[in-house]
Order: C-alpha cells, then sequence, then structure tokens
C-alpha cells in the first residue's frame, strides 16, 4: 500500500494498492479498503493477477476530517465459497486542515505605576471571518492536553498515571510523556526544563548494560503494544 504521509482536509488521495500472487495459478483478488473517517464505509474492488506476479489498483479516498486516518486494506483470494489466501495491511495517514497560517498583531500601550508592581489590561481578540471551523477547539485542545499532563508530574521530573498519588513515577510513560512533549513543541510552547527533568530521571534509571528500572506502573498497558 502507498499513500502520501500528510495531505491536506479535502484533497483527494490516490491510494495505491500492489497485490503479489505467489501462487501458480491465476487469483480473483478482492480487495476493500476502510478508513477510520467513516468506518462504515467500505470501498471495494476486485482484479485479476497472473501467477507469480504483481497488479496494482488505484482507489481515491478523501477525507474529511482532521488527524490521523487510520486507512485498512484487505485482499481475499477465491470465490465467494473458498478463500485461498487472506492478507491485511493497515496504514496512517495524516489529514492538516485546510487555509494558511497568519498572524496578526496588535499594538497596546501599557502604563507602569512605579507604586504598584503588578498590571492588569483584558485584551479582546476578534476572530477571522474566514476561519478554519475547529481552529478553536484544536489550540483548546493542544493547550489543556499539556497542561492537564502536568499534573501527574512528580517533583523528581518523572511522570505516572495518578501523579503524587503514585509512590514513584513511571519510566515508560516518563519517556512516552518526553516523546509527546517533543513533538508537540512545534505546535505549542512547552518548559524545556521539564523535558530536561523527565530525562535527567530517565538516565538515572538506566543500568549498566543499557536497560532502565521500572519503579512505577503502567495501567494501560495497551499503549505498550502501539
Amino acid at each position: 500500500m502507498d499513500l502520501p504521509d500528510t495531505i491536506v482536509q479535502g484533497e483527494e488521495c490516490l491510494l495505491q494498492i500492489t497485490v503479489f500472487n505467489y501462487l501458480p495459478e491465476r487469483q480473483e483478488v478482492v480487495i476493500s479498503v476502510q478508513h477510520s473517517d467513516d468506518i462504515h464505509q467500505t470501498i471495494p474492488t476486485a482484479t485479476v493477477v497472473q501467477p507469480n506476479e504483481g497488479h496494482s489498483t488505484f482507489v481515491r479516498l478523501t477525507p474529511n476530517i482532521t488527524g490521523d486516518v487510520n486507512i485498512t486494506v484487505r485482499a481475499k483470494a477465491g470465490d465467494f465459497f473458498t478463500t485461498v489466501a487472506y492478507d491485511s495491511l493497515q496504514k496512517t495517514l495524516r489529514v492538516r486542515p485546510n487555509g494558511v497560517h497568519m498572524t496578526e498583531n496588535q499594538q497596546h500601550l501599557i502604563h507602569v505605576h512605579p507604586t504598584s508592581s503588578n498590571y492588569n489590561k483584558s485584551v479582546s481578540l476578534a476572530k477571522p471571518n474566514n476561519i478554519v471551523p475547529g481552529t478553536e477547539r484544536l489550540i483548546h485542545l493542544k493547550i489543556t492536553g499539556y497542561q492537564n499532563e502536568l499534573r501527574n508530574k512528580h517533583s523528581d521530573g518523572s511522570f505516572s498515571a495518578f501523579g503524587n498519588s503514585d509512590r514513584s513515577g513511571s519510566t515508560w510513560l516518563t519517556a512516552f510523556v518526553m516523546k509527546c512533549f517533543g513533538l508537540a513543541r512545534s505546535m505549542i510552547m512547552i518548559d524545556d526544563n521539564i523535558i530536561k527533568e523527565g530525562i535527567n530521571w530517565l538516565l538515572d534509571k538506566q543500568k549498566t548494560d543499557g536497560s532502565f528500572d521500572e519503579p512505577g506502573r503502567v495501567i494501560h498497558t495497551n499503549m505498550q503494544q502501539r
């Protein structure tokens, strides 16, 4: 399955599916494509593959959501009653919002009083009329997700599922959070000291053979299987 890493919302994606026949006879292959944008929609197609050859089929997709879209391709060789061979493959397509990134600046005059150390002023920010739908929600989720994760931080820089309620931070979870924070730095402001503290804590847990001690626990172990 060949597809681009990233497309823009509403953009048509041409998905190339190549089926190889390693059997001595020609095979009629039924291919189905399903994506998480609409799990109830399945795109079927059929092809004939000669012995020891490969055949490519092209399917057009137009995701309507933003974020990661899981695309699953299933191929079945045989007829309605008999399955000679079967295979499936899943890949992730990242869909970016449409539109262009624009920056707007405002100037405000701050009056600093010599006897006061605090200054408060409310600033009204008008939303552009042609803003991409859902932009405000995405920004809110990015910032609040980062702030919520900080609640699970220990004073030693580690992270666990319930923060200070746990006796110790988790090596695996701390490494996972450091990875997520590193990826999020291109989108929101991440405190570099938090990443440094987490990495230093991980280094302290590393053994001489290169492995890491796990003093904590991972609640959602299914995350480790991804």
